[in-house]
């Protein structure tokens, strides 16, 4: 339980503590890897003592050039530059399999993995040029597609529920040219980020395959030949013939292949892999066609449940699938996940917050009963940020259930926590005044970041309060929130006096309130500018998104918010962001810049929106950063767990915002959408219970039909179209005031029309 002992730590060694802890804690650090430093040199000591081996598809694309011996590789090899992979799992157990861009498969856990290639012709045909591959994902099954001058390949990987979970993988060959050929399936001491990995390889006589004495393996044909390699005898080699069952190899190069004669036109292979680390392949025969319907059809069946959003036909229904199969995966795969308990925290609260829109409660309640049973908290700073991000993940959860016992169960420990957090700060006293904070403008964004976690966690614990009828701890909560909000601004902000001639500035003003759309005037007496540390052509800036999305979203002017967006804008080099350190379009602060401007009623965010979908669309992935101009991911995960998040939450918002008074709808109006054009929303779970509406446009009217009746009715529903138009009155709902394209009514209408 996290206690702040009287007799810890002194205000010094606190203030110490925490100056050290700022600058490890940023939401994500473009270039802190350190844990793939040492990887990068190990790797590329591997590759220069075996130079003589056949490497991956990541490692050609460092020349970007099909099947050669590349004689340049940087110090530090590591793969960051073609990070460029799918992972499917069982949704049911940790334990995911990866699928690279030309078909190498390993568990996300492992350092080995299954390679397909080709012999023909007198060479190795490594599924390389991509020009020739084609990959996608299709309710949960990889497939890859290799098209080639002397044959075609396909390959589907899926999952199949036996005793252990496992990946199913099918290998089809289509020979356009008879001639002595091979088709090849390896077992290779490298993965998708790691070279070496194998010890031992042996093939059993029931066809399993021995990785490092596990049984994780398992052939679904007698092949003709076996090859064999290691650091002694070599890599493989057709025409060795080894026919040896097992190879051994002291420096991790061990690698095993096996050899199928292509005879005739069409051949079909299959190799069976274990997801799970510890898990034992069973001997026992697999129906392929079984296990792929079995496997297809309980995707299917996950998919359907919850929210469904769709727009005519727009790409944007395809990502709203992607978003909600990859959140699953996700999910399901946290346990396996190699990461810091803060870090992890960090990931369940998008993971759950994602969930919880999506209306995949059941996924939610269980990452909670997780955290509270593994969750250690301790008397430091990282022990603030993980108990704020706990009460992040069941404040959040609380106002979609609105659940009383849920609350009353979770509320003391959350307020135990706040009251935790609040202490600590007291304690440690101004941090704007330390000068570590003051001469580094990175530990100073960290730490206004962090900062913003915390606010945000203060919040949800106030939400619980006021449910609870518990006032005086609301306003006690709320105190605390604004004095940690002041440190953020004033951080950030410096107050320009020469400007007190103008102290009425007009500002665009959204409110949230029941209060009519209008420009307001408001007493501005000094300006607000970015203060000296805040270089606004930085990228550093860029960091600053997450204020806006997710963390304040409900507490920052509106002026401010409009304020740091221009600057982000700004030092992002337009949008969607670029950050020039790393020459890549940073997806996820663009996201969380694209949800702030759909609060704050900037169309910008639609530009952004549709230039990430359209670079991240050919092959489907949503990494944190993208290189424009190869397509792949570079630096951590190909899909990543906050993008996918925010994107689907920015879908999500475009079709509506539940405000705590509001229910908006269309806050920002995609044009495309309204053109003869029928949109679906179902089963959308919010703040006010479960939402359904479709909302149909033609070239005279457009309609919105409600299909549920929340368990709470917003005070107000305020429609916002692309186009100027007439509603038509109705007995079951008022109009409270309108603008030529926002009508703001009370009451819950079964229908809302509209005359263009």
């Amino acid at each position: 339980m996290f206690m702040l002992a009287s007799s810890g730590k002194s205000k010094s060694s606190k203030q110490q503590l925490f100056k050290t802890l700022l600058s490890q804690n940023a939401e994500y650090e473009t270039m802190a890897i350190p844990s793939e430093l040492s990887e990068g040199i190990k790797n590329f000591e591997i590759y220069v003592k075996h130079n003589y081996f056949s490497w991956p598809y990541w490692i050609a694309h460092y020349t970007n050039r099909e099947n050669v011996r590349i004689q340049s590789l940087p110090f530090i090899l590591y793969n960051n530059h073609c990070r460029t992979w799918y992972t499917i799992n069982s949704f049911l157990n940790s334990g995911a399999i990866r699928i690279d861009p030309c078909g190498m498969i390993h568990p996300d856990w492992a350092k080995w993995s299954v390679e397909c290639m080709v012999y023909s012709e007198g060479e190795y045909i490594k599924f390389h040029d991509d020009t020739c591959i084609h990959q996608r994902n299709e309710r949960g099954v990889v497939k890859t597609s290799y098209q080639h001058h002397l044959f075609r390949f396909l390959q589907s990987v899926y999952i199949a529920h036996t005793n252990v979970d496992e990946a199913i993988v099918i290998n089809k060959i289509n020979i356009k040219k008879k001639n002595q050929s091979y088709f090849i399936i390896a077992i290779r001491p490298y993965t998708t980020t790691t070279l070496s990995g194998i010890n031992s390889i042996e093939l059993l006589k029931n066809n399993l395959v021995k990785i490092n004495d596990d049984h994780v393996c398992s052939l679904m044909g007698k092949p003709d030949y076996i090859l064999v390699g290691n650091e002694i005898i070599g890599d493989i080699d057709i025409l060795r013939k080894d026919d040896k069952y097992k190879i051994s190899s002291s420096s991790g190069m061990a690698t095993m292949a096996f050899a199928y004669e292509l005879k005739n036109t069409d051949h079909e292979y299959g190799i069976r892999i274990a997801t799970g680390k510890n898990a034992k392949l069973p001997i026992s025969t697999l129906s392929v066609k079984s296990a792929l319907n079995d496997y297809t059809s309980y995707v299917d069946s996950i998919m359907k449940q919850g929210i469904a959003i769709s727009i005519g036909r727009h790409t944007i229904n395809e990502w709203t699938d992607f978003c909600k199969l990859s959140t699953l995966v996700h999910a399901s795969n946290m346990a396996s996940v190699k990461t810091t308990q803060l870090q992890r925290l960090k990931q369940y609260y998008y993971i759950s917050s994602t969930l919880n829109r999506m209306g995949y409660l059941k996924q939610t309640e269980l990452a909670i009963d997780t955290i509270k049973k593994n969750i250690k908290i301790t008397d430091d700073y990282e022990g603030v940020l993980s108990s704020s991000f706990f009460c992040l993940i069941v404040g959040d959860y609380y106002r979609t259930i609105k659940d009383s016992s849920f609350v009353q169960n979770n509320y003391s420990l959350c307020k135990q926590y706040a009251y935790s957090i609040t202490e600590f700060f007291k304690k440690i006293g101004d941090i704007t005044k330390e000068n570590n904070f003051k001469d580094n403008p990175q530990i100073a964004i960290n730490a206004i970041i962090n900062i913003a976690y915390i606010i945000s966690a203060l919040e949800n614990v106030a939400f619980m309060s006021r449910s609870l009828g518990l006032f005086g701890e609301e306003t006690k909560i709320f105190s605390d929130i604004k004095r940690l909000q002041n440190v953020i601004l004033k951080s950030i902000f410096t107050i320009n006096s020469e400007t007190n001639d103008e102290e009425e500035k007009l500002i665009e003003w959204t409110p949230k309130y029941s209060k009519p759309i209008r420009k307001q005037k408001i007493i501005v007496k000094d300006s607000l500018e970015f203060s000296h540390f805040v270089n606004v052509n930085d990228n550093r800036i860029i960091s600053y998104s997450p204020l806006l999305y997710p963390y304040m979203k409900d507490i920052m002017q509106p002026y401010i918010v409009k304020n740091i967006i221009n600057a982000i804008i700004h030092a992002g080099k337009g949008l969607p962001l670029y950050n020039t350190i790393i020459s890549a379009v940073d997806i996820v602060n663009s996201l969380s810049l694209a949800n702030a401007m759909i609060y704050a009623h900037d169309r910008r965010a639609i530009d952004s929106i549709n230039a990430i979908i359209n670079l991240c669309n050919k092959q489907k992935f949503l990494p944190d950063f993208l290189d424009p101009v190869t397509g792949h991911a570079v630096v951590n995960d190909p899909v990543s767990t906050i993008a996918v998040s925010l994107l689907f939450q920015a879908i999500r918002n475009l079709c509506f915002i539940d405000h705590p008074e509001r229910l908006e709808i269309f806050p920002v109006p995609w044009e495309e959408w309204f053109n003869d054009c029928q949109m679906n929303i179902k089963n959308a779970h919010s703040r006010f219970g479960i939402i359904s509406f479709t909302a149909t446009s033609t070239s005279n009217e457009f309609v919105i039909q409600f299909t549920d009746i929340p368990r709470f009715i917003p005070h107000d529903i305020l429609v916002n179209l692309p186009f100027k138009a007439k509603i038509k009155k109705s007995d079951d709902f008022i109009v409270k005031y309108q603008t030529d394209k926002s009508w703001c009514i009370n009451g819950w209408p079964s229908e809302i029309r509209f005359k263009r």
